[in-house]
């Protein structure tokens, strides 16, 4: 294996072919995230018709640290025996007897994580931007011809197969597709397959785009409220970092705490859930929808943003309480110990010891 410093290791999916062979192609697809810049790009994995987001896992935050106190900085592959199959028998094994791989140190600590990614995102947050260009019905080459057209470096609209353009346009597209007689209907419910995608027409359409990021904010919400279900302890960090948020320092965990208050607190948590939902979805994928969603359907976080201003009051006047009493404590220590200081320092005047006899009354009561 030809390893160098900028090799890398790439976690992917498991996966439930049966083919030892498969071919990955690593394209680059723009960022459409909040905090991304103009003509930003990110790398994805693209494997049949499935796309693999590639997130990198950086050594720095790792525990297993070297002596000097640096993270590791290498990957050890030994060499893994492997029985031939047909698929195997025909390709050439680097190795001498054919049944052995050969193993390899990777320079690079780096990881890359390949997680699942839906390509209707990126095809939202573009049509959002150029609404205007694609208000008629085209066919699919006309669309990614228009795709290629916007910015220049949009290469990759040819690299994405076409399975992937049709599933991610039935989403978020009206369609007719054109009949052997010249007329044309419109099929809302209809499957799209290869074989008719050169007839067919789409059209984006705005209502169906926000139904669709609806729909994956409603399932994020639902996964993490009950992801855990009854497991103890918590394995949701998510759940686990909304409850240490809304953790009301000056209220004892009563578990007979009356109704209302039990009710308060999972009416918080549940606005709570559905405000990550919506800022993991929008601002990771399309931001530009995130006001148009909480508009159209009514979300309303008044409760608890009004908990949190409450919350944030209360921890101002504990820190502000608890300097206090630091400042008191301070001030009676160094007190008690000028105190002791000058005990222990203090001296005594002596007392001067006079013979017995010689003293200053002595003579005045002698014998005369």
């Amino acid at each position: 294996m030809q390893v160098d410093k900028d090799s890398k290791v790439i976690i992917l999916p498991r996966s439930t072919s049966t083919s030892s062979l498969r071919e990955y192609k690593i394209v680059n697809l723009p960022i459409t995230s909040a905090s991304s810049s103009a003509g930003a790009t990110k790398s994805y994995l693209i494997q049949d018709s499935k796309i693999y987001e590639l997130n990198v896992i950086k050594g720095e935050n790792s525990n297993i640290k070297l002596k000097s106190g640096d993270a590791v900085k290498s990957f050890i592959f030994e060499p893994v025996s492997r029985e031939t199959d047909a698929t195997d028998a025909t390709t050439e094994s680097s190795s001498d007897d054919g049944n052995v791989t050969n193993g390899a140190v990777l320079q690079s600590c780096h990881t890359l994580i390949a997680s699942p990614y839906n390509f209707t995102y990126l095809l939202i947050a573009i049509f959002e931007k150029h609404g205007d260009k694609f208000s008629r019905f085209h066919t699919l080459d006309d669309i990614r011809d228009t795709l290629s057209s916007l910015e220049s470096g949009q290469d990759w609209v040819y690299d994405v197969p076409r399975k992937v353009f049709l599933k991610s346009l039935a989403n978020v597209c009206k369609s007719i597709i054109e009949s052997c007689g010249g007329g044309g209907g419109e099929e809302e419910e209809d499957k799209i397959s290869e074989q008719d995608s050169d007839d067919r027409f789409y059209k984006y359409s705005s209502t169906r785009s926000t139904e669709w990021v609806n729909s994956k904010i409603v399932a994020l919400h639902q996964w993490i409220l009950h992801s855990d279900g009854d497991n103890r302890p918590p394995t949701n960090s998510l759940m686990t970092k909304i409850k240490k948020e809304l953790h009301d320092p000056t209220v004892t965990n009563d578990p007979s705490a009356n109704q209302d208050q039990q009710q308060q607190q999972h009416e918080l948590i549940n606005e709570m859930a559905l405000i990550y939902a919506i800022d993991y979805i929008c601002d990771s994928y399309i931001a530009n929808l995130k006001p148009k969603i909480i508009s159209q359907y009514n979300y309303n976080f008044t409760k608890v943003d009004g908990y949190l201003t409450s919350l944030k009051q209360k921890q101002k006047d504990l820190e502000a309480i608890e300097a206090n009493m630091n400042e008191v404590i301070t001030t009676t220590a160094n007190s008690n110990k000028s105190a002791s200081a000058a005990k222990k320092n203090g001296k005594k005047k002596p007392v001067k010891k006079v013979a017995v006899g010689k003293g200053a009354l002595d003579g005045f009561f002698k014998k005369a």
